[in-house]
Formats: C-alpha cells, sequence, structure tokens
C-alpha cells in the first residue's frame, strides 16, 4: 500500500521501517503525483506515513484495505517540532 502513495522509499526509510514499523514512528515521504488528495497533505508534496502496531485501529485499516488518514496527535499546545533539538528535550521529559 505504501508503494502506492509515495514517490520512492529510500535506503534510510527502508532501515527504519524494518527497524521501527509497526511502531510511534512518523516517517516523511515525498507523495506520488496524484495518489493522495492535497488536502492529505496540506498541500505539501510530502506525505508523513505511520504503521500502526497491533491496535483496534491497526486492524480497521487493514480490514478496509485503504490508508486512513488522520490530524497529529501532538501533545495539547505544542507546537510543531521542527528542531531535533527541541524533540530531544521534549522526549527526555517522559
Amino acid at each position: 500500500m505504501l508503494e502506492d502513495l509515495v514517490e520512492t522509499i529510500s535506503p534510510v526509510q527502508q532501515k527504519l521501517i524494518d527497524k521501527f514499523w509497526p511502531g510511534p514512528l512518523t516517517i516523511k515521504f515525498k507523495k506520488k503525483v496524484h495518489a493522495l488528495p492535497d488536502i492529505v497533505s496540506a498541500g505539501d508534496d510530502y506525505v508523513r506515513v505511520r504503521l500502526l502496531g497491533d491496535s483496534i485501529a491497526h486492524r480497521l485499516v487493514k480490514m478496509a484495505g485503504v490508508p486512513v488518514v488522520a490530524p497529529s496527535a501532538n501533545l495539547s499546545m505544542w507546537m510543531m517540532i521542527r528542531l531535533l533539538q527541541l524533540c530531544r528535550l521534549r522526549v527526555k521529559r517522559y
């Protein structure tokens, strides 16, 4: 299903997929032209993808046979993390 939505999967992305999916890691891919509506990526050329672990949501996606689009589940009132340094600081708190 992923190959139908993204231009390519780089060797680095594949290593991350193999090591961390299914799981909480979101990976940014360049989306295929006309594969997804622009609203999915807010008009950006990229789409962020996460493969859920064993959960009810995972089973629903599997049964539907199509990807599910949902907003990010960032903690309330947190800015989008753009710097790795900020991410590390926030993760250390938990």
